[in-house]
């Protein structure tokens, strides 16, 4: 090695020794608020605050390049386990909004479905009704929303009777995570106590995809994206696990 090197290498040691057992000022001075300011060189202090000014020596902690390291990978690894878990919690609540709980009598299907005129919800349970064109509802079950119809026309039920129809567009009607706005609907008035307060028709069911689950009583939406979420749900709690199991030696 020549000489130049050893200078070098010297000189180099000599500034770790130093930083191994430096020390550092700490500046602290009043503003106008009364709030007491610290900063680590006096001339980020403003003039006008410099003759009442206060000074502190304090060790500095030093760390070898291995505790460095070390602080830095448990940093971005407790980042990484809060992005798992926010991650995580968003895809589960996304999740319960593809699910819609159902009330089953015998084959019939009836679901909660809210309705929006004018800044009031309501929410109905209605009937799936495949057979069905449009979505209708019973009089009584939106009566205390004070409607407002198009127009009206009659139509044929079974049997071969006709029955009166008010079209009432509302301002919206969701259905699972579906939002329909200027919902054109049919109001009819309604005898008796059917179980439901209506028909969704394929005015929207035709608009949407979805697959019942008789065994869970529920309505899943979208199915095929629902699976590919159910599956990355999976994939990030298994990570989670794995994030977990590391330690490092400050845990």
């Amino acid at each position: 090695m020549n000489k130049f090197m050893m200078l070098r290498c010297l000189i180099c040691s000599l500034l770790c020794a130093l930083s191994l057992s430096a020390s550092a000022e700490i500046f602290s001075y009043l503003d106008s608020n009364g709030r007491k300011i610290y900063v680590d060189s006096q001339h980020k202090i403003p003039p006008r605050y410099r003759d009442h000014s206060d000074t502190r020596v304090i060790a500095v902690e030093q760390l070898t390049e291995q505790e460095q390291q070390d602080r830095k990978v448990m940093r971005d690894l407790a980042g990484k386990r809060q992005e798992l878990k926010r991650q995580l919690r968003k895809l589960e609540t996304t999740l319960a909004k593809m699910e819609t709980s159902i009330i089953l009598r015998g084959r019939q299907v009836i679901l909660p479905v809210e309705i929006n005129w004018r800044g009031r919800k309501r929410t109905l349970n209605l009937l799936l009704d495949t057979g069905a064109s449009m979505t209708v509802l019973h009089q009584d079950s939106v009566a205390s929303l004070n409607t407002v119809s198009r127009d009206s026309s009659y139509a044929q039920v079974a049997g071969g009777g006709l029955i009166k129809t008010e079209r009432v567009v509302f301002d919206r009607v969701s259905v699972g995570p579906y939002d329909f706005e200027n919902q054109s609907t049919a109001v009819i008035e309604n005898s008796g106590s059917a179980g439901f307060n209506g028909l969704l028709g394929m005015d929207i069911l035709g608009r949407v995809r979805y697959e019942i689950d008789y065994g869970q009583r529920k309505i899943v939406w979208s199915p095929g994206e629902y699976k590919q979420m159910q599956l990355a749900a999976e994939k990030l709690k298994e990570l989670q696990v794995e994030a977990a199991k590391i330690t490092l030696p400050d845990e």
